[in-house]
């Protein structure tokens, strides 16, 4: 478990350590984070506006790459703003980072990998099959993926990185935890049959004892 309350980028240091020892040794990495598009929401630091869907009040997660902003609840879409609707300021933050980000990230500390995204918001079923595919016969070196990615058994590494389990503990629900710990044992899973590889997860809560407990395998 690594804590990075005190990191300034998006990935832990000790976290690239461990991804660049592991493609120098020719060995395979997956990265789990549970956040779709670039950002969970944009944020208006003037005024505190969240664009949120007219449908549920849901915050609507910002897509880079489409430049759009989509709900997660009921798949509504729409063009992202230049600028803050509600004060008309010009600067709009992304919050919360999700797998374009994080993408954006592992290309830049990591140039000559060979990076692909699993998303069931990008591309089509084709693209995906052929991510799983591509990895599985060594043409991928990491494979980025959301939590669907976790239901695919088929592909395995010696390394797998699981970022920012605390979306899952902050969720309205009682069994928050308990989900949370499904998540880490589940990405535990995939570093290698019978837990012969690493298993990272990067947290702003280290101590959580759901994430502890999981770290264990303790139920």
């Amino acid at each position: 478990i690594i804590d990075d309350r005190e990191e300034k980028g998006l990935l832990a240091r000790a976290v690239l350590a461990v991804v660049r020892r592991t493609l120098a040794g020719g060995g395979r990495g997956i990265v789990f984070v549970n956040r779709r598009g670039y950002a969970s929401f944009l944020f208006c630091p003037r005024c505190g506006h969240i664009p949120r869907c007219a449908a549920c009040g849901s915050a609507l997660a910002f897509l880079k790459r489409e430049a759009a902003l989509s709900c997660a609840f009921c798949r509504t879409r729409k063009e992202a703003f230049s600028s803050c609707p509600e004060c008309g300021s010009r600067v709009l933050e992304p919050r919360g980072s999700g797998v374009e980000a994080v993408e954006e990230s592992l290309k830049a500390h990591f140039p000559s990998a060979r990076i692909a995204v699993f998303d069931r918001g990008r591309g089509g079923d084709s693209a995906r099959e052929k991510a799983l595919d591509d990895f599985a016969s060594g043409e991928i070196d990491l494979l980025l993926g959301t939590q669907a990615l976790s239901r695919e058994s088929r592909v395995r590494a010696p390394l797998a990185v699981l970022l920012h389990p605390e979306a899952l503990l902050g969720a309205p629900d009682y069994r928050a935890a308990q989900r949370a710990y499904r998540a880490v044992r589940k990405m535990v899973d995939f570093a290698a049959p019978g837990g012969r590889g690493t298993a990272i997860v990067q947290t702003a809560f280290p101590g959580h004892h759901s994430l502890l407990a999981a770290a264990r395998g303790d139920f």
